[in-house]
């Protein structure tokens, strides 16, 4: 059910409440940067007030803030006043570029042996970016060797899975703990006609699971609750072929959007460092932890440095990327506008994609974690020795991972940048070692709300987007080369929405480990 518009008034009471949890949260795990650092540190308190800001416009435009919505339109007003007012340099780069677009109604359907017609959101649910491509056809196992469940979805990783399977049938495999791009890519090579991502019936892996397939590859691709997932495994193993009709509702058109760049220039304008967030959130929800949070430590962070009066080196320039849901549309129209010149000045791209899971995680960007080698560019390796310095300094644990091209470092990466970011964890459940490493609940997802309407400001982890925002404040500020003097843009922003007192920001770095996929 959507939200109405009613729900804002009691939520004005939640935030109150939640304001005297944040600060809590804030005085309670602190590794902070030291005083006598130069360093402008994102104000946790203005975190969450952009926070606010992008929740109350869900609430006011429908109850999201996907691409092409008034509530997108919004955030983007709201992010180049916070910019403006921060005395940064602000640019909106429009773009189109081919893509997906909703034109009807999801749909799944059993057509053989037994008709039946299935519910979207309780029995199946579309992935990320969602699937343009239809399809009517039998379904194959892929590494299922009982009732579909935990550790199944690992062998669908390795291409000798699908040694025998059927061309032009749709895989039907359990949700693992490796990347979904390396199911599809082992689906597409066995010449599938598309996968069915079956949830392993763990806590929080009943419903559908919002699975990222990072691109489709002109597979069609959905994702099944448990229930359903077992009940068409046990009907293939005892009545023969069963044949499901798939429609996403989705077709090929273009997409237009916008991206929202920021500049403060440096005392070297021959070096640019790129900071980046998606802007979007998925049609189902407000998305606050994904990716509000990364808007707001970064709308934050360009707050700190406009009041600083510190000066750089290179210059800096943060992009707050439009259509990322619908397949990284935004990040990739701003790389491919770049001159081979510009492209050249870029010396690092960090990128922050989700920073505030509720049952989350301190995970860096970490090259040596990579599924994909291809995906990674020289010099990345650099950027996670940073953010791991910084978090073993502060005591608080991480682990490594890496996007393998599903989030906006891909065209980065490609043109040969070197990437890094941070992140707190989707849609794959917390391991035993990270709860006890970390707190949380073992064997849950690290968002049950990820891609869902619930996504939204009451289910954020504050005291790990605290330190994850004081992770980036001190990372920048080592790869700004920060000096004192002043600058041309000293004007201090102040953005409404918020009353939560000014709180000691958190100070946070890492310690990679093994791998992770989102």
């Amino acid at each position: 059910m959507r939200r109405t518009l009613a729900r804002p008034i009691a939520r004005t009471v939640r935030v109150a409440l939640l304001t005297a949890l944040v600060a809590t949260a804030l005085v309670a795990r602190s590794g902070e940067v030291s005083a006598a650092s130069a360093t402008p540190v994102a104000d946790p308190a203005r975190v969450w007030s952009h926070l606010v800001a992008l929740q109350e416009i869900a609430d006011r435009e429908g109850g999201n803030r996907t691409t092409g919505s008034p509530g997108y339109a919004a955030s983007e007003a709201h992010a180049v006043a916070s910019l403006e007012q921060a005395g940064w340099q602000v640019t909106v780069q429009r773009f189109t570029l081919p893509g997906t677009v909703p034109t009807d109604p999801p749909a799944l359907s059993q057509t053989g042996p037994v008709p039946a017609t299935y519910d979207m959101g309780t029995d199946f649910a579309l992935t990320t970016p969602p699937s343009g491509d239809d399809v009517d056809a039998p379904l194959a196992l892929v590494g299922i060797s009982g009732v579909p469940g935990p550790g199944d979805g690992s062998t669908a990783c390795e291409p000798d899975a699908f040694d025998a399977f059927p061309p032009d049938a749709i895989a039907l495999v359990v949700h693992g703990s490796c990347d979904p791009l390396l199911v599809m890519i082992n689906a597409f090579s066995a010449g599938a006609a598309g996968v069915g991502f079956i949830s392993d019936g763990t806590p929080g892996e009943q419903d559908p699971v919002q699975v990222d397939v990072g691109i489709g590859l002109g597979l069609a691709s959905f994702s099944l609750s448990h229930a359903l997932g077992a009940s068409l495994v046990q009907q293939v193993r005892s009545v023969g072929p069963v044949t499901l009709n798939f429609d996403s509702g989705w077709r090929p058109g273009t997409v237009t959007s916008s991206n929202v760049i920021a500049e403060r220039p440096g005392t070297d304008p021959s070096r640019v460092l790129v900071l980046g967030a998606h802007l979007d959130s998925v049609p189902q929800g407000p998305g606050i932890s994904d990716n509000g949070s990364g808007v707001a430590a970064l709308l934050a962070l360009a707050e700190a440095w406009g009041a600083s009066g510190a000066a750089t080196g290179p210059t800096l320039r943060i992009g707050l990327w439009g259509a990322e849901e619908l397949g990284l549309l935004g990040s990739q129209a701003y790389v491919g506008s770049l001159s081979a010149t510009d492209r050249a000045a870029i010396t690092t791209y960090l990128n922050f994609d989700q920073l505030g899971s509720r049952n989350g995680f301190p995970f860096v960007y970490d090259p040596a974690t990579a599924s994909m080698p291809e995906t990674v560019s020289p010099g990345s390796d650099a950027l996670t020795v940073r953010f791991r310095r910084h978090f073993a300094a502060a005591g608080i644990p991480t682990e490594g991972i890496w996007t393998d091209g599903r989030s906006d470092d891909r065209f980065f990466a490609e043109a040969g940048i070197p990437v890094g970011g941070l992140f707190s964890g989707a849609e794959q459940p917390k391991t035993g070692e990270q709860a006890d490493a970390y707190g949380g609940t073992a064997g849950e997802s690290f968002d049950t709300c990820y891609h869902l309407e619930c996504d939204d400001l009451d289910g954020v982890n504050v005291t790990l987007l605290n330190q994850l925002v004081g992770g980036i404040s001190a990372v920048v500020g080592e790869l700004a080369e920060v000096g004192v003097g002043p600058t041309t843009t000293t004007t201090t922003a102040t953005v409404s929405g918020s009353t939560m007192p000014v709180a000691t920001p958190i100070a946070g770095p890492v310690v990679a480990a093994p791998a992770f996929t989102g």
